[in-house]
């Protein structure tokens, strides 16, 4: 297979920015291990075998973390849609994992940060409405059972 099925994709971690996944400088550090999401799988699954199933840039070169950040951002540009980067990706997935429920714990095992501050930080702008909704569904439930 081309790709790893829902298993793991490493990363190195930076030292000097330890919530930070992209490899640097040669530095060995612990690897973040993150099982891919259902739809990418399905996406990879779909692409034709001729093709890469990783992001390269035109002159078949692998992008730097700098070089591929501008890259996502002139394709944001392109498809309208504005004040968007791929940092503010992570802060997205953290914000909407803590909207489901999800425990810091399970929050930091998927974006890397080290400690509940860093995920504070991310998840400050949660939904709170939402998020006890949820958590009243989970407390009735409870209720329910006992």
């Amino acid at each position: 297979s081309r790709y790893h099925q829902p298993s793991a994709t490493p990363s190195k971690r930076r030292q000097s920015n330890p919530h930070n996944n992209y490899p640097q400088g040669g530095l060995q550090t612990p690897l973040t291990m993150i099982p891919i999401h259902i739809n990418l799988a399905r996406s990879l699954a779909s692409t034709p075998d001729d093709r890469d199933t990783f992001v390269i840039s035109t002159r078949g070169k692998a992008y730097t973390l700098d070089s591929f950040g501008m890259w996502f951002k002139k394709k944001c540009v392109e498809a309208g849609i504005k004040d968007r980067t791929m940092h503010g990706l992570r802060k997205a997935a953290a914000r909407r994992m803590a909207e489901c429920g999800l425990s810091n714990q399970m929050i930091k095992s998927i974006t890397g940060h080290t400690n509940d501050n860093e995920v504070a930080h991310y998840t400050a702008a949660a939904d709170q409405k939402k998020m006890a909704m949820k958590a009243m569904e989970i407390l009735n439930l409870a209720n329910h059972s006992a």
